[in-house]
């Protein structure tokens, strides 16, 4: 759905007597077919349209009439809506479900009324991107990536629009997930934890909290940084541990849950 905007201005300044103050909007879909009543407005100058058309262009006539017969009528306005393409999407966070394991995107929705869709993308290792879905909908935002390998590395994904003519937007800011890893001193019963931090939010991050479970039970937050690296001390032997990081923003609003790691003391 595409919207134009038309103005015009009055055919006799100041009006006459005879001028009823009504104007008729005229429009022609296809080159060299017929005008077409679409509208008319009472003492206004202008008018919003919306179409459909995206491979034609549009002409639009303004044509006013008063009661002495006579019978005024504009130039002719070409539109050709297939030019516009949505803006940048913006991301809110790409996160790891820590349920699944799998890697989940969520944006804003775009404002464009015509959007049709996202196309979802991942960075390749050549410096390009690889799309890898399409989610429909101008309201859809969310999408989770059942193939995603979070578990293994960080990700970097991003979201582009479309619309209804099928014109794709721009590339915004991507967002790469939190992949956390770590190293088990057994002598000093200790685990060292890493992470890349996160790096796209315009508020910066807070911080990181780490997320623990002990032989299975539930998660409890072990400690609070805001370095990508934390030690963990005093392993027990005989112990499996489990570790994820939740890194918040700086306006407190959104958070991004890295993958899980388990490590056993033997």
């Amino acid at each position: 759905l595409g919207v134009a905007a038309l103005f015009w201005n009055n055919p006799h300044n100041p009006g006459v007597a005879t001028n009823t103050g009504w104007y008729y909007i005229l429009r022609q879909d296809t080159p060299g077919g017929i005008l077409v009543l679409i509208d008319s407005v009472f003492q206004n100058n202008s008018f919003v349209d919306s179409f459909t058309v995206c491979n034609d262009s549009i002409d639009y006539q303004i044509v006013s009439a008063d009661s002495s017969g006579c019978i005024n009528a504009s130039n002719f306005q070409l539109l050709e809506p297939d030019a516009l393409q949505p803006g940048a999407v913006v991301i809110d966070s790409v996160s790891v479900d820590t349920l699944t394991g799998l890697g989940t995107i969520g944006w804003q929705p775009g404002l464009s009324a015509d959007i049709a869709g996202y196309i979802v993308y991942i960075a390749n290792d050549f410096g390009g991107w690889d799309s890898i879905a399409t989610v429909y909908g101008r309201d859809s935002a969310f999408f989770m990536d059942l193939n995603s390998m979070v578990d293994s590395s960080s990700v970097l994904y991003n979201i582009v629009a479309f619309d209804n003519c099928g014109n794709k937007g721009i590339f915004g800011q991507g967002h790469t997930t939190i992949y956390l890893s770590g190293v088990l001193d057994t002598c000093r019963g200790e685990a060292v934890l890493n992470w890349n931090p996160y790096l796209s939010w315009q508020s910066g991050v807070s911080g990181y909290e780490i997320l623990l479970s002990v032989n299975g039970g539930s998660y409890s937050m072990l400690g609070f940084t805001t370095s990508a690296q934390f030690i963990h001390t005093g392993l027990v032997r005989g112990d499996l541990y489990c570790y994820y990081v939740r890194a918040s923003d700086g306006a407190g609003l959104k958070t991004s849950t890295s993958n899980l790691m388990c490590t056993y003391k033997d």
